[in-house]
C-alpha cells in the first residue's frame, strides 16, 4: 500500500506497455497505443534499439526506417505510458469533494435549478406562481421579504372577481399587517386618457396602485403591474415603492398610471407584502418576485 504526505499527486504510476510486431516484409505498422512523439517509445529490432530519428510516428501509425520480415524479432516499449494523469471516473464528483463554491463563467452551465436559471443580471428570482382559483389577496411573507435584500421587484398581472377594481398594497412588520389610518403615503399620475387626473394621500391606510383607472373582470381584462420596493430592511430610511400599472376594462380600454408610495415611519423594517383589490377577490394571477442585488 502506498501513502503520501500532503496532497495526493496529480499523476499515477502504471506499468510500461509492450507490443510485439510481426514483420510482414514492409515498414508500416499500427501501434496499440497512440503516442505524441517518437521519443515516447523504444523500438527494438533483433534486440537492437533503434534510433528515434530512423522512424516516424503519427498517432498509432508507425513507419520504420527499414523493412522487417516475419523472421525478425521486433518489439516496442511504450515509455509515454509510464505515468498518466489521474482522471476521476464519470459521475463520481460530488459536492463533498469540492472545498469551496465553484465560480461558473458567463455562459457556463453550472447552475441547474429552475430558480437559478431564471436569474438575470442583478435580479434573483425568489418566487413565482400562477392560479385561476379565487383568493382574497396575495401575501409575500418573511420567506421572501427578509434581511437578504433591501430592494425587491414584483411583476404581476391580476384579474378581479368583480368589475371595476383598483389595486392596493400594504406591508407587514414582524408578521403583522400594517394598517394604521395615517401609515402610508401615495401619489399616482395618469398617463393615458386626457380626461383623467392623478391622486394623492399622505395619511392613508394603504398604498393605492392606480387611482384614476380601474380593472375589469371580463376575459382579456384585468391589470398588469410592475412594483419596485426600496429600503425594506433600512431602519433609518422609509420603505418606499414605485409602480407602473396598466388597467384594462371594456369602458377604459388601456389606461396607464405610474406613481410612488411608502411608509410614513422611517424606523419600520418590513418583512412582508400584501397586494389586493379594493373589494372582492382575485380570480386569476401570475407573478414573479425578485430580490435585487446591489
Amino acid at each position: 500500500m502506498s501513502s503520501y504526505l500532503g496532497n495526493i499527486p496529480s499523476n499515477n504510476f502504471v506499468s510500461l506497455k509492450r507490443q510485439v510486431i510481426s514483420g510482414n516484409g514492409g515498414a508500416s505498422y499500427t501501434l496499440d497505443y497512440s503516442v505524441a512523439s517518437v521519443n515516447d517509445v523504444a523500438i527494438f529490432v533483433n534486440n537492437v534499439r533503434q534510433d528515434p530519428a530512423s522512424y516516424s510516428i503519427s498517432g498509432t501509425s508507425l513507419t520504420l526506417g527499414g523493412t522487417i520480415s516475419s523472421s525478425d524479432s521486433c518489439y516496442i516499449i511504450f515509455l509515454g505510458q509510464g505515468i498518466q494523469s489521474v482522471k476521476p471516473a464519470n459521475n463520481t464528483i460530488t459536492n463533498a469533494m469540492l472545498s469551496e463554491t465553484i465560480t461558473v463563467a458567463n455562459g457556463g452551465t453550472g447552475v441547474t435549478t429552475a430558480s437559478a436559471l431564471a436569474n438575470t443580471g442583478n435580479l434573483v428570482l425568489l418566487n413565482s406562481a400562477s392560479s385561476t382559483v379565487d383568493v382574497s389577496q396575495i401575501d409575500f411573507d418573511s420567506t421572501y421579504i427578509n434581511s437578504t435584500y433591501d430592494d425587491y421587484l414584483l411583476i404581476i398581472n391580476m384579474l378581479p372577481a368583480s368589475d371595476s377594481q383598483r389595486v392596493r398594497v400594504r406591508f407587514f412588520e414582524s408578521g403583522t399587517i400594517i394598517d394604521g389610518s395615517s401609515t402610508y403615503t401615495w401619489r399616482a399620475n395618469a398617463i393615458g386618457g386626457s380626461s383623467y387626473s392623478g391622486g394623492k394621500d399622505e395619511a392613508a391606510e394603504y398604498i393605492i396602485v392606480g387611482h384614476s383607472f380601474s380593472a375589469g373582470n371580463a376575459a382579456g381584462e384585468g391589470c398588469d403591474i410592475k412594483l419596485r420596493i426600496f429600503n425594506a430592511n433600512n431602519a433609518n430610511r422609509k420603505t418606499t415603492c414605485m409602480f407602473e400599472i396598466i388597467n384594462q376594462s371594456s369602458s377604459d380600454a388601456y389606461r396607464t398610471e405610474e406613481g410612488h408610495g411608502g411608509l410614513n415611519d422611517h424606523t419600520t423594517v418590513i418583512d412582508g407584502l400584501r397586494i389586493y383589490f379594493a373589494s372582492g377577490s382575485i380570480s386569476e394571477y401570475n407573478y414573479k418576485l425578485y430580490g435585487i442585488k446591489k
